[in-house]
C-alpha cells in the first residue's frame, strides 16, 4: 500500500513540475522566415544581442515586451533572468557602448504588428494571442 501511495504522489510531483515548466509565451517571426526552430541557447543568445544574424547572415531585429506578464514569462524562460535582470543588462550594454537594446512594445497586438512587418523579425507573445500574421517558432 505504502508503495502505491509514494508512486501516486511521486506522478503528481513530476505533473506539477512538467505543468509549471510550460511555456507562457511564443517566440514569433514573420511568415515567411524559413527559420522554424530555433535551439533555447540561440534563443538566449538572440535576446541578450549576443548572437545578430539569421542563418542566412541577415541581421535579426528583436523586439521585446514591456512589463506584461508575456514578459515577465519569456525572460525567466528563455533569458534566464527576471524583468529587471535583463532590463539592468541591456542599461549596462547601452552605457558601455557595447549593445543597443531591442526595441520595447507594450503589449501582444503591436508585437505581432511589428513582427508580421518586418522578415527579420523575432519577438513573443502569449499563446492565446498566436494568430496567422506570425509564425511560431519551435524552441528545441
Amino acid at each position: 500500500m505504502r508503495l502505491i501511495i509514494a508512486s501516486v504522489l511521486f506522478l503528481l510531483a513530476v505533473a506539477a513540475v512538467s505543468a509549471a515548466e510550460t511555456a507562457d509565451y511564443v517566440v514569433i517571426t514573420h511568415q515567411e522566415n524559413p527559420v522554424s526552430t530555433i535551439s533555447a541557447q540561440d534563443a538566449k543568445n538572440v535576446f541578450l544581442g549576443k548572437r545578430t544574424t539569421w542563418p542566412d547572415g541577415q541581421s535579426i531585429t528583436v523586439f521585446v515586451q514591456e512589463q506584461t506578464a508575456a514578459n515577465e514569462s519569456f525572460t525567466r524562460g528563455v533569458v534566464k533572468k527576471t524583468p529587471q535582470q535583463f532590463f539592468t543588462y541591456w542599461r549596462k550594454a547601452l552605457f558601455s557602448g557595447t549593445g543597443t537594446p531591442p526595441k520595447s512594445l507594450p503589449d501582444d497586438q503591436t508585437m505581432k504588428r511589428f513582427v508580421a512587418s518586418n522578415p527579420l523579425a523575432i519577438g513573443y507573445i502569449l499563446p492565446e494571442s498566436l494568430d496567422e500574421t506570425v509564425k511560431s517558432l519551435e524552441i528545441r
